[in-house]
């Protein structure tokens, strides 16, 4: 409801003042008193400007005399500032405001721009108002700049009214009548805005209102706000006015500091005004430090331009003294000394909690102090979920901290080492160490690094703390247990050299430290370090010794795990990973979860179906995805897991993609098996898609010609790679390779069914098929190990092709049933793939004759369709109907009288499609068609 409605309803004829002194009222204002000089009393009793009925004045405590006396505003004050010679146009900005506030809703809005000095609230508002279309919905425009004179009612109202008037002449004159009071005053500027049309009124720096009165009035004009009539605040801080009123009613709209901020395209632009280009580094670096701060960017830009070739940002941040005496003249300098006591203490941290802030200052009611700075000044924000944590701007965090190391180093640093102290007891190590570090405290740093470090690299933080070890004194990092958990840091992140040094400054008898943890310490790292590199001897030894201290158990468990699953005891180290997966969830410690996840990963691969390994490898995927951990060595090996599935299910897409990354993040990965298995998965898709790739074939003989009896190698990976290497060979008729591969696999693997598979296809190459038989009828029988299920498939889908050439028709299904059971439970499809065409030949022979495999045989004949020339568009639409017949028992004369055609017709078409296929019986046509994936 208007205010002029408002009172149509509230007002009754007024009734004369009991004779008395001059006095406040009830609402804080002045009654003037009944013997008063005419003067005042024709005032009180005249008619408003408005025609409106009289209402009682309440202006406080103020001489009535006063309200005659006004004065016509600066011309400055009521005109909309020019904008700066290097403007940036704020065309997001603009779209917002014609968007948002000024959008189709009729009723009147008030729109918030509240930022701190320096975003450009003023040069926003003044590029919006001096562009019509910009404001299509206003039809004047009135602009007031307020200052510390406009805490006086007197001067606001005339100021505002002027404003509104165009310039038509000043509202309160001598002689002139006088609004009654501030309901009066919002009525006068609801008549001025109407006769202007619909008008937007800008208030400029309203932060420097703050006189009760004045702000209560404007409340009012808030309150019963015309309709006519839009609002723009433009303030450093929130104004305590009833803004949340309306921001329920849909009416506020607000621009904060976040929305003002340069993102780095228009950061770059300013830059360009000045005639600077900036890298991408240098644009990352001014972003980082002005956190888009528009006045800090622009003084950047200018300073860059005016400065000697070669100059660096980083020096120009050093050597602000505009920007330092920018934040101290609007900001610092008007801190209370308990305010800057308080930002002193925080400014060594990037944001602190309320229970940090009372550690750091040791005061009770910092969180308090912190919290009205925060709605005071802009440059102080609350921060985190709950609100309970509090940053400073990094400017002025910047300026903080650099004058706090030159007032008083001694503090500066005390300060960080009670931030290191509280960081470390409350779980963020590394935020501990960095402190310590800035704290110039060498025990506390070596105490962090024994106690934390090695929870930090199996957290998944040991980049940091390789990066923070550059800062550590020599003093820490020279300590046995420091330098053990740098070492095992360099390791996991692949840095080989940086490991090699490492290892050179420590000694070599791990049983020479006096201390239990350290010698326990040595030992798993020696361990992971020879497993790694392939020189672990096979050891299954207890790990209890080690589970007294969480972080040297779990690093136990995974090195036992490692060395059961380098002899094949994949039941052993799938317990022992899920041992060490239960304390690194328990913990916290995410890059030791996501390895265990990655070789359970692995170890299903041995004998679940492949579904199941693709959800395991699926399931450490997340977790990387979850913790950050994507680009990690653990994560190459979930990628190279998930291929392999990929590849044994023929799909084709998830196995390169999969593949493409394992690839991609092997060159972070130290581990020796890892990167086997990712090159081997590689090799075995490009020979696929290109068979007689000698180049790649040649490049997986060498990675594996380093492989020797007694390493620690997986036999499972041994018994993937031997088929891939052997069969590409053959097809590249290389006989010397492919006899090598399979000598190179009985040596690793011994006398298994793997081995046994390689040496029945070389008899059979040699023609001898009777021995190759007699080989294969013993490793199909149930006792025989295969370390691969897929291998076993093979080796009863190759039984079946040579019995099946034999006419040993029973053997032969047996066996391609067997086959079938096997590879549906694992869902495993591309030993069919690598069997060809003959077993593309019985599978189209036997279809409709499978039992419960019909399916699954026809999904196989689907995925292993070859490349042929006889496609559906190559039979005419008769001739496809005649093939599906074909498949049928109808006889030529039910095709004919089905497709109503005479029975010649029906054997023409016949002929032309038999010499398609190059077939020379129905029988032989079916079995093409099917084997083409045309049936």
């Amino acid at each position: 409801m208007s205010l002029r409605a408002h009172h149509s309803q509230q007002v009754r004829p007024r009734q004369p003042p009991p004779p008395s002194r001059g006095k406040i009222d009830s609402g804080g204002g002045f009654r003037a008193p009944q013997n008063h000089s005419t003067e005042w009393n024709s005032v009180i009793n005249s008619r408003s400007i408005c025609s409106r009925p009289r209402i009682c004045l309440k202006f406080g405590q103020m001489d009535p005399a006063r309200i005659l006396e006004s004065g016509r505003a600066l011309p400055a004050k009521l005109t909309v500032p020019p904008a700066p010679e290097r403007h940036v146009p704020r065309t997001r900005l603009h779209r917002l405001l014609r968007r948002g506030p000024f959008a189709g809703d009729p009723r009147p809005s008030v729109t918030l721009v509240c930022a701190p000095a320096g975003f450009g609230k003023t040069t926003l508002m003044a590029s919006w108002t001096a562009h019509q279309p910009l404001r299509p919905r206003h039809d004047h425009l009135a602009w007031l700049t307020l200052d510390h004179t406009h805490n006086d009612p007197l001067t606001l109202w005339p100021d505002i009214l002027t404003s509104l008037g165009g310039g038509d002449g000043p509202w309160l004159t001598p002689g002139s009548p006088s609004p009654h009071g501030a309901q009066q005053f919002v009525i006068a500027v609801e008549e001025t805005a109407r006769r202007r049309g619909r008008t937007c009124l800008v208030l400029d720096d309203v932060h420097n209102l703050h006189d009760p009165v004045v702000l209560r009035h404007l409340d009012l004009l808030i309150r019963y706000q015309p309709e006519c009539l839009d609002l723009v605040l433009c303030s450093r801080t929130t104004p305590p006015l009833g803004l949340h009123r309306l921001s329920v009613e849909g009416r506020m709209w607000e621009v904060t500091a976040a929305d003002l901020a340069f993102g780095p395209a228009q950061a770059a632009e300013v830059f360009a005004c000045h005639g600077v280009r900036l890298s991408e580094a240098d644009l990352r670096h001014v972003m980082t430090s002005t956190e888009g701060w528009p006045e800090g960017v622009a003084f950047l830009a200018e300073a860059l331009a005016s400065s000697p070739p070669g100059t660096e940002i980083e020096s120009l941040l050093r050597t602000g003294s505009h920007m330092a005496g920018h934040l101290i003249a609007e900001v610092v300098a008007k801190l209370s000394p308990l305010e800057r006591e308080v930002l002193d203490a925080i400014s060594p941290c990037e944001h602190v909690s309320t229970a940090l802030a009372t550690a750091l200052t040791g005061r009770a009611d910092a969180g308090a102090v912190l919290e009205r700075l925060a709605h005071r000044i802009l440059l102080v924000t609350q921060w985190g979920p709950a609100l309970d944590e509090y940053r400073c701007h990094g400017l002025l965090q910047s300026h903080l901290r650099n004058d706090l190391s030159g007032r008083d180093p001694a503090h500066l640093a005390a300060l960080h080492r009670r931030a290191a102290a509280w960081y470390a007891g409350h779980g963020e190590p590394v935020a501990a160490l960095q402190h310590a570090a800035h704290g110039r405290d060498p025990d506390l740093l070596a105490h962090l690094v024994d106690t934390q470090g090695l929870s930090l690299v199996l957290a998944g933080r040991g980049t940091a703390l390789l990066e923070l070890a550059d800062t550590l004194p020599p003093t820490v990092t020279a300590r046995p247990s420091a330098g053990l958990v740098l070492l095992l840091a360099s390791l996991i992140a692949g840095d080989k050299a940086s490991a090699e040094r490492r290892l050179a400054r420590l000694g070599t008898e791990p049983h020479a430290e006096r201390k239990p943890r350290v010698r326990h310490l040595r030992t798993c790292v020696d361990q992971y370090r020879a497993r790694l590199s392939g020189n672990l001897p096979v050891r299954s030894g207890e790990t209890s010794d080690f589970l007294q201290d969480p972080d040297l158990g779990l690093l136990a468990l995974v090195n036992h795990a490692a060395a059961e699953f380098a002899v094949g005891q994949h039941r052993t180290a799938a317990k022992a990973l899920k041992r060490a997966l239960g304390l690194a969830t328990g913990h916290h410690w995410h890059y030791a979860a996501l390895h265990c996840l990655a070789h359970l990963a692995s170890v299903a691969a041995v004998d679940e179906d492949f579904p199941s390994v693709l959800a395991a490898a699926e399931r450490a995927l997340r977790y990387a995805d979850e913790h950050d951990l994507a680009g990690t060595a653990a994560n190459c090996l979930a990628h190279a897991v998930a291929g392999w599935a990929g590849y044994q299910t023929l799909d084709e897409n998830d196995a390169r993609r999969h593949t493409e990354r394992a690839t991609e993040l092997r060159r972070a990965s130290n581990d020796r098996n890892v990167c086997l298995a990712v090159h081997t998965l590689a090799a075995a898709l490009r020979l696929d898609g290109c068979p007689t790739d000698e180049h790649t074939l040649r490049a997986l003989r060498e990675k594996w010609a380093g492989v020797t009896p007694g390493d620690p190698v997986p036999p499972m990976l041994v018994a993937i790679a031997a088929p891939i290497e052997y069969h590409a060979a053959l097809r590249l008729h290389r006989a010397d390779w492919a006899a090598g591969t399979e000598h190179r696999a009985r040596r690793l693997l011994g006398i298994s069914g793997d081995t046994q598979l390689m040496r029945a296809h070389s008899l059979a190459r040699m023609n001898d098929y009777h021995e190759a038989r007699r080989v294969l009828k013993t490793i199909t029988a149930e006792d025989v190990r295969f370390h691969l299920g897929p291998n076993r498939i093979q080796a009863h889908l190759m039984a079946a092709v040579l019995a099946g050439r034999e006419r040993d028709t029973v053997i032969a299904n047996n066996h391609l049933h067997t086959a079938l059971e096997l590879a549906e439970g694992l869902r495993s499809l591309r030993p069919f793939a690598t069997a060809g065409r003959p077993i593309r030949d019985l599978l189209a022979a036997r279809a409709g004759k499978l039992g419960h495999h019909n399916a699954f045989a026809e999904e196989i004949l689907a995925k292993t369709k070859p490349a042929t020339n006889a496609t559906e568009d190559t039979f005419t639409p008769r001739e496809r109907q005649l093939l599906i017949a074909l498949a049928t028992p109808a006889t030529t004369r039910e095709m004919a009288d089905e497709l109503n055609v005479s029975v010649n017709t029906v054997k023409t078409h016949l002929r032309s499609a038999y010499r398609k296929l190059d077939a020379r019986s129905r029988r032989e046509a079916v079995m093409i068609a099917r084997r083409n994936g045309l049936l």
